[in-house]
């Protein structure tokens, strides 16, 4: 409408760096299935103004799309004027590193310092797994991937050596030119790892750690950025001096964007120091619609997708437009783009092509999945799977006898089912409308005194808490949920008071690793079979075996079972007769 061209034209001033106004978007959705005759291209997200929560609910504005431009389709795409183009790989001799007297050995492709090498070892890794041996080279080389492949296979380490091994070689090649005289180049901010949740940006963050915990040399700084309780919603949070030094920052999306939003600095550093921004349980943080979703979640999630924090951070960091306007042609460097899940496919290769300005498919990220084989039993047929859940795992699910069972009626079967298998360690998971609370509640009034929330478990007390205090933990402790201080000859009291039992929800189980992790319990059916699958991933991981329990309503049953064929699994039955 002749109003809406006049307002996209009132919203086009920008500052230096070509930082738009969140109207354009709100104004323009083109890009993201509209197809329109006043839209501005290459539109950023952001606004000058300090946004509110409800910024990133949904806006009745996004909600008028055309379904049949929806489809993320190549031949559906409205032509970008300025596509991004992804960092191309260079050679191994470039990006070698520098011949030092340190002893150096070869792992995944790579060769690595002496010093690395006592960190793997005290992380109680041997050799590469077959994700490792696939994509590593690839990545310090510099291209963008797409890294698919099963829970528990290595995929963290994967991205986060040579993230690690390319800094350091950028490192010693910026000392070799100061002891030349020549202009040294700042590295912070080298390289930008988000995650959906704030424990597993904890997690990837202590995985740095102890990755670098022998490096004498370079003195390479990693930080964490997250969300953190304020008294006042409208309260700006500034950015950590340790944050805005490091050389890797892992972050939260959400506290990202929020920073974006108040600091020039942040906005700038993030779009000229960053060279590599690695997107860990991508389709989470980008919120793909499942395969097997329906067409209406399907057009929800595509409705949705361009208010989540990732998105917009993506789409930021590949408008070439602004890139162009800061660096010049001659000067971009290019960003490496990596996106990592156990449970994404070609289609969402294609969805995040659109959401980075790229127009040919050939210029999209390479696609690179484990090819580990494995066969699962499906009653009379065995099915050849490569990446699905791991084959170590059972898989039981256990019908109680109402068809809408109440929340107290799971958690005494819960019970039940817990000391029928003599579990020495559990971790629970509540449906999204459950509240933790009242599991933790629930648990110790039948006896589990040691059940916690998986958040408070990495330091995120409920109610408040601080930055500094979580780090602090974080530092001094590792949760350990392998040791078990119960057993069955310590006495009546012992068990199950002293066994440790997590407690979370779906959305916040994605990436996380539990050491010896045995039983999964879940309260109820998956969201869906993605969900699942990465529920089942929490135990079983790398090579060890696990059991995961679904308490279920004679309907989820049958849901579950009708999934045995798609997720290669093998149900067994257990009745509340059995256990009781």
């Amino acid at each position: 409408s002749r109003s809406n061209q006049s307002r996209n034209v009132s919203n086009r001033n920008t500052d230096a760096n070509g930082y738009k106004s969140v109207q354009n978007l709100r104004n323009n959705r083109s890009r993201f299935g509209q197809k329109s005759e006043n839209r501005i291209d290459q539109n950023s997200f952001y606004g000058n103004k300090k946004r509110s929560d409800s910024t990133f609910q949904r806006s009745s504005q996004r909600s008028n799309y055309d379904r049949r431009s929806e489809n993320y389709q190549e031949t559906d795409r409205i032509p970008i004027q300025n596509p991004f183009v992804p960092r191309k790989a260079s050679s191994l001799t470039e990006n070698a590193l520098d011949e030092s007297s340190q002893k150096e050995t070869l792992f995944g492709g790579l060769e690595i310092p002496d010093w690395i090498q006592s960190s793997l070892h005290e992380m109680g890794i041997e050799s590469a797994t077959d994700i490792q041996e696939r994509c590593m080279e690839s990545l310090f080389r510099g291209e963008s991937l797409l890294i698919n492949a099963e829970t528990g296979s290595g995929k963290t380490l994967a991205f986060t050596l040579p993230l690690v091994l390319d800094l350091l070689r950028q490192l010693r090649l910026d000392s070799s030119n100061e002891s030349n005289d020549q202009e040294q180049t700042s590295r912070h901010w080298y390289g930008l790892i988000l995650a959906p949740s704030r424990e597993l940006a904890l997690q990837t963050w202590k995985t740095l750690e102890t990755l670098l915990k022998f490096d004498k040399e370079s003195r390479i700084r990693v930080s964490v950025l997250f969300e953190v309780s304020k008294s006042d919603s409208n309260e700006r949070v500034e950015l950590p001096a340790d944050v805005a030094s490091a050389h890797i920052v892992v972050a939260t999306p959400r506290a990202l964007f929020e920073q974006m939003d108040s600091s020039s600095t942040a906005r700038n550093d993030l779009l000229t120091q960053v060279r590599c921004v690695v997107l860990d349980e991508a389709d989470r943080m980008i919120s793909a619609a499942s395969k097997y979703a329906r067409s209406r979640e399907q057009m929800h999630a595509k409705r949705h997708l361009a208010t989540k924090p990732a998105v917009q951070i993506l789409d930021y960091l590949t408008d070439m437009d602004i890139r162009s306007s800061v660096f010049g042609d001659s000067r971009d460097q290019g960003l490496q783009v990596v996106a990592v899940s156990a449970t994404m496919g070609r289609p969402f290769r294609r969805l995040l092509a659109n959401v980075m300005h790229i127009q040919d498919m050939k210029l999209a990220p390479t696609f690179v999945r484990s090819e580990t084989k494995a066969t699962a039993d499906i009653g009379d047929a065995i099915v050849t799977k490569s990446v699905t859940i791991p084959s170590g795992i059972r898989h039981i699910y256990l019908p109680v006898e109402d068809e809408l069972p109440d929340f107290n009626q799971r958690s005494a079967v819960l019970h039940a089912a817990m000391m029928h298998a003599k579990v020495q360690n559990a971790l629970v998971i509540i449906a999204e409308n459950q509240s933790t609370a009242s599991a933790i509640e629930a648990l110790k009034s039948l006896g589990w005194k040691s059940a916690v929330p998986v958040h408070e478990a990495f330091g995120f007390l409920s109610g408040s808490f601080s930055r500094d205090a979580v780090l602090g933990k974080a530092s001094q402790n590792k949760i350990e949920n392998g040791s078990t201080t119960g057993s069955e000859t310590a006495g009546l009291n012992a068990y199950p008071a002293n066994v440790p039992v997590l407690v979370t929800s779906f959305g916040a189980l994605r990436g996380l690793h539990f050491d010896g992790l045995q039983w999964v319990f879940l309260l109820g059916g998956a969201p869906s079979m993605e969900e699942y699958q990465h529920a089942a991933g929490r135990t079983g991981r790398c090579g060890t075996e696990g059991t995961i329990v679904s308490l279920v309503s004679w309907s989820e049953a049958k849901q579950l079972r009708s999934t045995q064929t798609a997720l290669k699994i093998q149900l067994q039955k257990w009745r509340i007769e059995d256990i009781l």
